[in-house]
Order: structure tokens, then sequence, then C-alpha cells
């Protein structure tokens, strides 16, 4: 809607009262899809800022601009210096045109589609330059597709003619074929007034109908012509701009403007707001989902590990038993019968390590039964604090929903960066500067995203006991298991998945099988004067695994 042809019609009005004698100073781009126009008068400097983004074309005539020290480039230089005679609008088609005193003149097309661009011509039409596909228009003759207000001239009778001649026509298309100015906002309008449907076959239409349709086509043609800038503006619904009151928004409040220009800048205003509001709750509820999903894969992985430490019973049991009964056990042995001394009328067969003693194999049982129960404790503790993140980032995600406009998101933004959310709910996944996964057992694994971030994640962020992985020989990133607390070693499945991550975070990514390297963090030193990211292992174990995300 800024753009369409009633609203360019009457800022081509304003901009000609504004410009009109102004010295182009500067022509320039600092923004993909945007062009800047700095024009001064005695007075005053202006900026014409024209926008070529996809679907959301505008044209905006601003007092003083502040113009960018980096990534801004002059274009169009053959018409610095010109003077603007007249800034008018091309006749039946959304094309501002800028004449120069030189003989030159931009042609501005605001098609809101790809077609549109900005082009620089000669007095006999010539391209001299164009802000978009240059290659492909210089040196050609600039044509446009010169309609007619084809509204213009016409009377009640003439109208009523071409309603009988097109008499298979709907409402909407007769519409579309006597004022194609209109688009979609002024043909809504004509049908609301009238009481016709956009569906309505013209022939089939009362006579009276007919001519009221007609009334109507005159007096909303009459009343675009002298122009009232409106802005119409409903909470969730985009504004609309109009030129002349519209009876089918009376469910929307209405301002009135001095000037178009202005009631544009309004109109951008509040669209930024809305879509910066949207992109950023679109944002943060990736992030949260996102956080939400890892959660609850960590619960599950943790009530998994649970689930195997619920065997510190059967290890001491076999200990226990090993301990009762060593006058009968001889060294060697792979696996042994044995009476279970909680039942007189069972036996239960134990697994043994041939080259450890009968002592040696109960110690052994009771070692991994102490191993357990720690294990189970740590696990525990675990589970409670990502039972209680995932409550947090549910309250978080309502809040999230909850917000309504900019300045709702706005102060829920400043409390997440400022980690002041729910019980800093989000403080692992998404304020940690790495990619973050989570494996087996609930185990995080940290990877890091650059050479520098890699020294930052092995350098600072590790704890002595964190397994650290990185692809053998090659490049890649540093990879780190935590550990929590330092005592428990990870479930094997949680190493062989972090390996992979490190593998698959490597130059041998689309290899089959990957020799990774792993050892705890505190066997690594970087050397001095070493490169971003270059460190030694003191130790290794190796791994040879397939590149593959959790």
């Amino acid at each position: 809607m800024p753009v369409h042809y009633f609203t360019l019609r009457l800022l081509a009005d304003e901009f000609h009262q504004n410009l009109q004698h102004a010295t182009i100073t500067e022509i320039f781009t600092q923004q993909k899809n945007e062009l800047c126009f700095i024009a001064s008068t005695p007075a005053c400097e202006y900026a014409l800022c024209v926008s070529l983004e996809p679907r959301f074309h505008y044209c905006i005539l601003r007092e003083g601009f502040s113009r960018a020290k980096k990534n801004s480039v002059d274009l169009f230089q053959q018409a610095i210096g010109k003077a603007i005679e007249r800034v008018w609008m091309q006749p039946g088609d959304r094309i501002l045109a800028l004449e120069t005193d030189g003989s030159m003149t931009f042609y501005i097309q605001l098609y809101n589609t790809a077609a549109s661009n900005i082009v620089l011509v000669d007095s006999m039409q010539n391209v001299l330059s164009a802000f978009k596909r240059e290659k492909q228009l210089l040196g050609s003759i600039f044509t446009s597709r010169q309609r007619h207000e084809t509204e213009i001239g016409m009377n009640e009778a003439s109208l009523m003619d071409l309603i009988r001649e097109g008499s298979q026509q709907t409402a909407q298309e007769f519409l579309k074929t006597v004022s194609p100015m209109f688009g979609a906002l002024y043909s809504r309008e004509t049908l609301f007034r009238s009481g016709v449907g956009e569906h309505e076959v013209m022939g089939e239409v009362a006579e009276e109908k007919r001519l009221t349709f007609v009334q109507t086509i005159m007096k909303v043609t009459e009343e675009s012509r002298k122009g009232t800038p409106m802005l119409y503006h409903k909470e969730g619904a985009q504004d609309i701009l109009s030129v002349i009151q519209l009876e089918h928004c009376g469910d929307m409040s209405l301002q009135r403007y001095e000037s178009m220009n202005e009631a544009v800048s309004a109109f951008l205003t509040h669209t930024f707001h809305k879509r910066w509001f949207e992109a950023r709750k679109r944002e943060y509820s990736g992030k949260i989902s996102g956080a939400l999903e890892n959660s609850k894969r960590a619960i599950l992985a943790i009530r998994k590990e649970l689930a195997s430490a619920e065997r510190a019973t059967e290890y001491e049991h076999a200990g226990h038993t090993i301990m009762a009964n060593l006058h009968t056990i001889e060294k060697g042995m792979s696996k042994i019968e044995l009476p279970d001394i909680f039942d007189d009328q069972s036996t239960v067969t134990i697994q043994m390590e041939r080259a450890l003693s009968p002592h040696q194999n109960a110690e052994r049982y009771f070692e991994k039964a102490r191993k357990a129960k720690q294990a189970r404790v740590e696990a525990e503790e675990r589970l409670v604090r990502e039972q209680e993140r995932m409550t947090a980032l549910e309250a978080m995600m309502e809040e999230l929903k909850n917000c309504r406009d900019d300045r709702d998101m706005k102060s829920f933004v400043s409390r997440y960066e400022r980690g002041t959310t729910p019980r800093d709910a989000l403080n692992d996944d998404s304020r940690i500067p790495f990619r973050v996964f989570t494996v087996a057992g609930g185990y995080e694994v940290w990877v890091g995203k650059s050479s520098s971030n890699n020294d930052l994640l092995t350098m600072k962020y590790a704890k002595p006991n964190d397994l650290w992985f990185h692809a053998r020989g090659v490049g890649g990133s540093h990879t780190l298991l935590r550990v929590p607390g330092g005592k428990i070693a990870p479930p094997k499945e949680a190493i062989i998945q972090a390996a992979r991550i490190a593998a698959y975070y490597s130059k041998m990514r689309k290899n089959s099988n990957v020799p990774v390297s792993y050892c705890e963090r505190k066997f690594i030193r970087k050397p001095k004067h070493a490169a971003a990211g270059a460190v030694m292992l003191e130790r290794e174990e190796v791994l040879f695994v397939e590149p593959l995300l959790p």
C-alpha cells in the first residue's frame, strides 16, 4: 500500500513541492534494495529513500539523513550536481519521475515485484544507468506500460453501457477493466459501499443496483483525486494506508495526516515495529522449542541411565555370594553357579574374570556396585535439574505467547539477554557460544565453531575431567563431552556419540570410518605461540566411528 497508485500520486505532488530546484548532492545505497537521493535547497537537506525490497516497496522523503561510514556505495554519479526541475507521476502507472535540469530523468518503478527498478535516462529516453540489471538495460530505450487512468472522463451513461457490453463479467472483473488503478483495496471499498458481491455477474444484477454500483465507482474516483491521507490500524492486523475514508474498515481506528509522506512514515514505523516483533517472536520461539526438545531428550536419557543404575543391588549380591563361597572357587573360572545366599532353594550364575582371583572378582563386583550407586545419585541430581529447567522453559514459552506487541517483546528480550528469565532456563543452549548436543545419559556435548572458538572451548570452558575429542590428523572442531562432577565416567554410548560428532565436524565428514582421538581435558596443553585452535595431547585413546549427529 505504500506504493498504491493513489498513494504515489499524492506523494509525487508533495515531493515536487519540496524538491523542485533542489540540487542532487549524493546518490548511494547502504542497504540491500534501497537507494537514497540526497538533495539540498538553501533551507533544507532532504533524503529521498526508495526501497525495492521484495513485496515491500516504499518511497519516503526525510529531512536530514545520516549516511553510514561503511558499506555505502555511490551510484548514478552523472546526476550529481543536477537540479531537480520536476517530480511527477507517470499517467496510469506506478512510476515516479524525477526530471533534472540536465535533460536527465530518473524513473522510479514501484510495482512491488521483481520488475521494479530505478533507471536514469537522457532526453531521448536512452538508459544511462540503472539500480538493477544495469548491464542488461544500459543503452536500451526506456519504455513504460503507458496505461491511462481509464476512469477519468467517464460518466454514468458510458459506464452503464460498458456493463451491458460486459454482461458476463463479474463485478470484480468489471472494476479491473474500467478502474485498473483501484487495486484490491479500493475495489473492495466500492463493492462494500454499493452492496454488490465481487462474484456477482453484471448481467444478472438488477438495473437499480447497477446504477448504484456505477455511481459508487465515480464517487470513489472523485474522492481519490482529492486525496486525504489516512491510516487505519487494528491490533493484530496489517495497517492500511488510504486516500479516502474506508467504510469497510469501520472496525479499525482511523488517523488522519497533513501529508501522505507523514502517513507513509507512520505506516512504515508501525510495520517495522510489527516485523521486528514477529521476527523476535519466531526467533525466541524457535530457541525455546529447541531447548525444550533437548530437555525432553535429556530426561529420557537420564531415566534410561537410572534404569541401568538399578543393577547396584545385583552387583553387591554377586560380590557377597563370591565372598561366601571363596573356598569353592578357583582362579581361572569364567563362570560359576553358586547357592544363592539369600535363598537356599536357588542358585545364581556369576560371570568371572579368569585373570583375577576369587577375592579380586568379589572386589570387582563391589566396585561396580559402588559406581552404580554413585551414578544413580548423580543421575537423580541431573534429572531434578533438567525437570526444573523444562518447567522453566514451559513457563517462558507461555510468557512469550502472551507477548502482544513490541513493548512486551522488548521487555522479554531484555530479561532474556540478562539471564533473568525464569531460572535462567536457557542459560545452557542459547547463551553458550558453541554448538550444543545431548547424548546418551543426558550428557551434553559442546562443539567449537571456529579456531578461536575452539580455543575458548578447550582452554576456558572445559573442566579437567571433561572428555575432549578431535578427528585424528585432520582439521576439525574441538568437541567436549561434559562430565558434571568429574567422578563418574560417561557411558560408552555417550563417548561413541561424542566421537561421531567430532568426526562430523571435521574435514573427514564424508568418510565412513574416521579415527577420533580423545582424552580428559587435563591431558591437553597449548604450546606457546601456537596458532588458534592448535593444541597438544599428552595421552590419547582412539575410536573409529562413522561421522554422525545424534
